[in-house]
């Protein structure tokens, strides 16, 4: 996300605030998404506004910065930082991620609690007026309904680092087996899933489990060490959504009037966007999920065509047929 000067510089003072081990200057060009020598202006641009402290070299020998205190005009919580947690909880409550709702809304009583009665009592009416407006907690639609003793246990286990072993229900048969996996992490989507390592023989590798399908998580006693060339971002980022297969490069060729809506959206995180001289844009990228693809290019209607690769195309064409329609 890019700034202007007054809210990166507003920005870089909050977070050497709040970074107790403090910032280097590459902390500051990835977080600010700036150059070496604009996040070096940035430093000391704050260091002019505020003392700094530097801290001694940690192992990569990097200098780094904090500031200890920050004025109370700063530190100061606004109505729309406490909304934002409200509707994010609501968001998750809504998903049936209520762990994740319970903590957050457990952070907001904690910044509540430590407010002044007469600025609690200030940001209270732009608090239930702002959240009412955002119309976040009435969105309809239908959720999972997941277990929230399976998913704490998971939660826990992901962060322990503990095997756990899970009782799936599959989804062709019906049937329920059980096998011992080491969690990962979580990808959330319109389904929400546990990646994690199977020790089953006939995986011996990460798979990725619907979680509302995991009919119980028993937590085991032995830990587990993590995949070395292992990365959940990475994994996440080899397909569209979450169906996982082989990455293929990508190109569709959005119509003139359907251009600037296609530039508003990010398709996928190592995309590139080309403007054509005809007013379209070319988005590329590499990824997996070609059926995923296809179910969001459905949305498009005829205002987008698929360039390359030819098995998306012949996929929407069948999709198309089996629904009445033509390409």
């Amino acid at each position: 996300m890019r700034y202007g000067p007054a809210e990166q510089l507003l920005g870089l003072l909050l977070e050497l605030g709040a970074a107790h081990a403090g910032l280097s200057v590459a902390d500051i060009m990835e977080r600010f998404g700036v150059s070496r020598r604009t996040a070096e202006r940035m430093l000391a641009a704050a260091g002019r506004l505020l003392p700094l402290e530097e801290l001694d070299a940690w192992e990569d020998r990097r200098k780094r910065w904090r500031i200890k205190r920050l004025p109370p005009v700063l530190s100061a919580l606004a109505v729309d930082e406490l909304a934002a947690l409200q509707l994010a909880a609501t968001g998750f409550d809504r998903d049936g991620l209520s762990g994740q709702a319970t903590a957050l809304r457990t952070l907001e009583t904690k910044l509540r609690a430590a407010l002044a009665a007469s600025e609690a009592s200030r940001l209270a009416p732009d608090l239930e007026a702002l959240t009412e407006a955002e119309g976040f907690a009435l969105r309809p639609g239908p959720r999972q309904q997941i277990s929230p003793v399976v998913f704490d246990t998971l939660r826990y286990a992901v962060k322990a680092r503990r095997k756990v072993r899970i009782d799936y229900r599959y989804r062709g048969s019906g049937r329920t087996g059980y096998q011992t996996v080491h969690p990962y992490g979580f990808l959330y989507g319109s389904r929400h899933y546990l990646v994690a390592f199977s020790e089953a023989p006939r995986a011996q590798d990460v798979r990725m489990f619907v979680i509302i399908n995991i009919v119980a998580a028993t937590l085991l006693d032995d830990r587990f060490v993590p995949r070395a060339d292992f990365s959940l971002k990475a994994f996440a980022e080899r397909s569209f959504g979450v169906f996982q297969e082989s990455p293929v490069r990508v190109a569709w060729k959005f119509s003139p009037r359907a251009a600037p809506d296609a530039r508003t959206y990010v398709f996928h995180p190592n995309q590139t966007i080309t403007d054509l001289s005809d007013g379209a844009v070319l988005v590329e990228f590499t990824a997996g999920g070609l059926r995923e693809m296809c179910w969001h290019l459905f949305t498009w209607g005829g205002e987008v065509e698929i360039v390359r690769p030819k098995r998306l195309s012949a996929m929407m064409r069948e999709e198309l047929a089996r629904h009445g329609l033509n390409l």
